[in-house]
Formats: structure tokens, C-alpha cells, sequence
């Protein structure tokens, strides 16, 4: 006759036993669900969430909606006018989301994106560290095509820019306005103006 404890180790092992199994079955079942949302375009790894956008003559385009931030990119398009709302947006939230302790990162990051005068200027940008405490996030919540040629365009842009001391939180609507000329095929950044 088994003693007591022998009979408890013997029940919580069971016991973990069935568990695991329980979860390897959901695990299981579930893995099917996802590849058919994933065949038919709603899911893909990494947080993204693709949906068809409608047809075009070249077929399918699908619409990126990227998890967390929300934003919505057509996947097919290129036409002049997404590339370059698409460098602007890009070009805003990383140059104006920084803090005083990132070691200038968000200057470094931008720098692929703009023209070499605009990158000179950016080089000047530095933030010097503080032990204060200051982050400043920015959003684009608005894009819109001003003027846009073969190899220059203007993109008016808004913003919500939150900023984040010890003294707490504050958050701002801002307008602007993106420069863009066309280098090597690519829309490079040569100004950003914020209007007053």
C-alpha cells in the first residue's frame, strides 16, 4: 500500500499531466483558426492585420492596418502621393519622438530619409543629456498633399505631440509641413516647418 505522500505525488503529477495535454490540444485546435484567417488575409506575424483594399488593374492590393499605432498602408500602390505622405509620417514621428536620455537616436534614425543639406542641419540637433527626465512623442493624425510635381512635393501635415516630465503629461495639436524632392528615385525630406 502506497504511503501518503507517494499517493500525492502520484495525483499532482496526473494532475500536471492532464494539464499540460489541455493546453497542447487548445493550442492545437487553435493553430487551424488562424491559418484560415491568415489565407484569407486578416492576420499576418509580427502585428500586423492585412484586409483586401479592392481590386486595381494589377490585381489585389491589400491594406496594412499596423498593431498598436493603428496606421493603414496599401500594399501595391505606388503612386507618387502615398510615397510621399508615407516619408513624411515617417520622417515626422521618428525626428520629433525623442527623449533627453536616447543618446540623439531619433536624429541617427532619420538621417536615410532626407537630403544631404537637410542632414547637415539635423547633425546640429543633438540634445544634450539631462538627469531630468523630459520624452516627447509624436503622432501624425493628418496628411495631406499640397503640391506635388515629378521631383518636389509639399505635404501638410497634423500632429499630436505629448510630452512627458516628472511634472507630469501634456499633449499638443501641432500643423506643418514636409518638404520632399525626389533624389535617386526616392523622395528625401529637405524641410520641415511647424507652423506658429
Amino acid at each position: 500500500m502506497m504511503d501518503l505522500r507517494k499517493r500525492l505525488m502520484v495525483t499532482i503529477g496526473a494532475v500536471v499531466v492532464i494539464v499540460i495535454a489541455l493546453v497542447l490540444v487548445a493550442l492545437f485546435l487553435a493553430k487551424p483558426a488562424v491559418e484560415e484567417e491568415a489565407t484569407e488575409g486578416t492576420f499576418e506575424p509580427g502585428g500586423t492585420v492585412i484586409s483586401p483594399a479592392g481590386e486595381t488593374e494589377k490585381g489585389g492590393d491589400y491594406q496594412v492596418t499596423i498593431t498598436g499605432t493603428g496606421e493603414k498602408v496599401i500594399l501595391g500602390q505606388t503612386s507618387p502621393e502615398i510615397n510621399a505622405k508615407q516619408v513624411a509620417r515617417i520622417f515626422v514621428e521618428r525626428f520629433s519622438t525623442y527623449s533627453n536620455q536616447n543618446n540623439n537616436e531619433h536624429l541617427t534614425d532619420v538621417l536615410p530619409l532626407v537630403t544631404a543639406s537637410m542632414a547637415k542641419w539635423i547633425k546640429s540637433q543633438d540634445l544634450d543629456y539631462a538627469s531630468d527626465y523630459l520624452s516627447v512623442t509624436t503622432q501624425v493624425i493628418t496628411e495631406e498633399v499640397e503640391m506635388i510635381e515629378t521631383d518636389q512635393a509639399v505635404i501638410l501635415i497634423g500632429v499630436i505631440q505629448t510630452t512627458e516630465t516628472a511634472q507630469g503629461v501634456s499633449a499638443k495639436n501641432i500643423d506643418g509641413r514636409v518638404n520632399l524632392i525626389r533624389e535617386g528615385g526616392e523622395w528625401k525630406v529637405d524641410g520641415l516647418y511647424w507652423d506658429k
